[in-house]
């Protein structure tokens, strides 16, 4: 019998950096060794993973926008990772790239509205109101948020994923990624599905600010938490991952990416 791999499984959380990190992801392993699990269908694909011996003996890496209930209840082992964002910048970026690409997602439904009609939307309500506090806990998204639902996510980064990064400190949180998971690349990268036209949060009117707040406590106080963590976690690291982020980010440079790619052409 084929023995099982214990694969990560990489939570993409919406307008979080999510789509370089999944590019991150797949460099580091090779072709068959990872999946993406994309709508429609996800349901058939996971079904198709699980039934499969031979994928689960290959596959060592899935990603996806994956509720992290439906992940666990399929009968296999995994770890975790995923990155969070601050939540007033994360709607922002979804509603510019809302405007952005009419034609995928909630973008269908609110192509023509102002940031302030986007944040209290009913169309828009389940990808702007405490979504990461909602894919973090469970697997029914429609029904509302409590705080229950927030300690049901804050349970789960605890005890299943190994990490938990922000994307504010991106380059901190692939660096130790590579670390943790023993990746054997550099998580080298150039940023991918950026919302150019996102408003700075400091430009936004009070009262836009304020609504946005009102629909995300939650991820707020979960946002919080999680880069208070992830600031114990960095300072622990010391100074060896300190000179380790100065190299990264001198080589993932726009110089350090042209040198990358003259190299390569040789």
């Amino acid at each position: 019998m084929v023995e099982a791999v214990v694969p990560t499984i990489f939570v993409h959380l919406q307008k979080t950096g999510g789509s370089t990190l999944r590019l991150i992801v797949r460099r580091q392993y090779a072709q068959g060794e990872f999946i993406g699990i994309l709508q429609p269908g996800r349901e058939a694909q996971l079904a198709a993973y699980v039934a499969s011996p031979e994928a689960r003996a290959r596959v060592r890496a899935i990603y996806g926008h994956l509720p992290f209930a439906q992940m666990q209840a399929l009968p296999i082992e995994a770890r975790y990772i995923t990155v969070l964002r601050e939540p007033i910048a994360r709607v922002v970026s979804h509603h510019a790239f809302a405007q952005r690409q009419p034609s995928r997602g909630v973008g269908a439904f609110t192509q023509d509205m102002t940031l302030e009609q986007f944040v209290v939307s009913q169309p828009a309500a389940r990808m702007v109101h405490n979504l990461q506090t909602r894919v973090l806990s469970r697997l029914d998204v429609e029904e509302p948020v409590t705080r229950a639902t927030l300690d049901a996510a804050k349970r789960n980064l605890e005890r299943h994923f190994v990490v938990v990064g922000i994307t504010e400190r991106f380059d901190e949180a692939v660096l130790l990624m590579r670390r943790v998971l023993g990746w054997p690349r550099w998580p080298f990268y150039e940023r991918r599905n950026v919302s150019p036209s996102s408003v700075p949060t400091a430009a936004l009117p009070a009262d836009v600010i304020a609504s946005i707040r009102e629909r995300n406590e939650l991820d707020i106080e979960l946002y919080d938490w999680a880069a208070r963590r992830f600031d114990d976690v960095m300072r622990a690291s010391g100074a060896r991952a300190r000179a380790e982020l100065v190299a990264f980010r001198a080589l993932n440079s726009g110089h350090g990416q042209r040198l990358r790619r003259a190299i390569r052409r040789l």
